[in-house]
């Protein structure tokens, strides 16, 4: 039997693939090379995830749950994946970084200024306070004098230049990027008579860190319920559930890391790519053909009436 599975990962007692379920636009949706599902439109093309959990046992034990992602949903996914490698390496000395320093230093200057005011002006403070209860109160000019002495080595003290400790030439940060996706899905097409359908509740998700503030070192997290639901149609055709009246469900998760997602992701997109240029450049050829064969044709019928 052929496989359809393009990339997939193991965690403890479980496992996740990705499957190839794309499917051709039609000839008259040629643009879209992608199908987009619904009456007047091809099968929708989507890529199937599948995780099947052994954590029970084998066989009858085991637990397997299915969902479907688009081919853009899997793009945006990846974007998560580059931007959670490697680290961030900054110039120490770009302009913001020098300015914000110097601005620091300033601050930094004031605070220490207004502190020592403050230390000697309570010292000149209990001085006088301690000469009056003893009735040996200085004169004005005495006062004057110490208080002026006092703020001026204050000032020298703080202005005094102090070399700048040596700095590294850059420093890194670490490349972080969290993503929380919830997708529901209704199969409204294959509501029984009581109106409940299949339905599918996905989560994936990446948690940089844990909750004890430690980082995770499998920090994606996929989640799929499988069950049956009522549907509910709106005013304008579209198709959801009610999440209280979900029975019969059937739930499953795996933890992945980092290295595990990009490769699956990446092989996915891989497959896409050469997908689309295999499947949908004949399709485009083929859509572009008959375009232009109705355009001649709505030419002639121009040209006869006239």
């Amino acid at each position: 039997m052929v496989n359809t599975i393009i990339a997939k990962t193991n965690g403890k007692d479980k496992v996740i693939d990705f499957r190839d379920c794309l499917n051709l636009a039609n000839k008259d949706d040629y643009a879209m090379m992608h199908g987009i599902g619904g009456k007047e439109h091809a099968r929708t093309s989507v890529i199937k995830l599948t995780i099947c959990d052994y954590t029970a046992g084998k066989g009858e034990l085991s637990k397997t749950v299915s969902a479907n992602i688009s081919p853009a949903t899997c793009e945006k996914l990846f974007e998560v994946c580059k931007r959670n490698i490697g680290t961030l390496v900054v110039d120490d000395n770009v302009a913001p970084l020098v300015e914000q320093r110097s601005h620091n230093k300033k601050q930094n200057k004031i605070a220490d200024m207004q502190f020592e005011v403050l230390q000697h002006v309570l010292k000149l403070t209990k001085a006088i306070y301690k000469a009056a209860n003893q009735k040996q109160m200085p004169g004005v000019e005495v006062i004057a004098n110490s208080l002026i002495s006092m703020l001026s080595q204050a000032k020298d003290h703080v202005l005094a230049q102090e070399e700048d400790p040596p700095r590294p030439a850059a420093f890194e940060i670490p490349c972080h990027c969290d993503i929380n996706y919830v997708q529901d899905r209704v199969h409204a097409s294959k509501a029984g008579a009581d109106g409940y359908a299949p339905v599918q509740r996905l989560t994936i998700a990446h948690h940089t860190y844990r909750q004890d503030g430690k980082q995770s070192m499998y920090p994606w997290m996929v989640k799929v319920v499988n069950g049956n639901a009522f549907v509910k149609v709106s005013d304008i055709g579209a198709t959801t559930f009610d999440p209280k009246t979900l029975r019969d469900t059937t739930e499953a998760f795996i933890m992945i890391s980092d290295d595990d997602m990009f490769r699956c992701m990446n092989s996915v997109l891989h497959y896409i790519d050469a997908w689309e240029k295999l499947a949908c450049i004949p399709l485009i050829k083929e859509g572009l053909k008959k375009r232009q064969a109705e355009y001649e044709a709505y030419k002639q019928s121009q040209q006869e009436g006239v």
